[in-house]
């Protein structure tokens, strides 16, 4: 039997989920502690960026690794999986491949995770 188009599209919308997605489930712990942004509105800045990354490797929801693969291109409105925000046509969405799962994130939210890995290596 053929998956219909919707329903194609349902099971892609729900791939793109970030971790914030899953904070109602046994991730309730790791989200309550993620740093909020010091600003009001924006990107955090780099040590908040650091800080929900640090968290966010304790708990499991990032690899604490180089990823297999990196793709950039502008964004398609998907949600970043460090700092929860939309990443925006005007802004640059980097794909970081780790066998079968893919993480959307901002450039800066990458950089900070991946500073974070070399930093953890050492």
């Amino acid at each position: 039997m053929a998956i219909g188009a919707e329903a194609a599209l349902k099971i892609d919308k729900s791939r793109r989920r970030s971790w914030a997605h899953y904070a109602g489930a046994p991730f309730a712990r790791v989200a309550r502690v993620v740093p909020q942004r010091s600003g009001t509105q924006g990107a955090m800045n780099e040590e908040d960026l650091r800080a929900t990354v640090r968290v966010l490797l304790q708990g499991g929801l990032l690899p604490e690794r180089r990823p297999d693969r990196t793709w950039g291109r502008p964004g398609r409105s998907s949600v970043c999986a460090v700092c929860a925000l939309t990443i925006s046509r005007d802004e640059i969405e980097l794909e970081a491949h780790f066998g079968l799962d893919v993480y959307h994130v901002h450039t800066q939210c990458f950089t900070a995770w991946q500073q974070e890995v070399d930093q953890r290596s050492r």
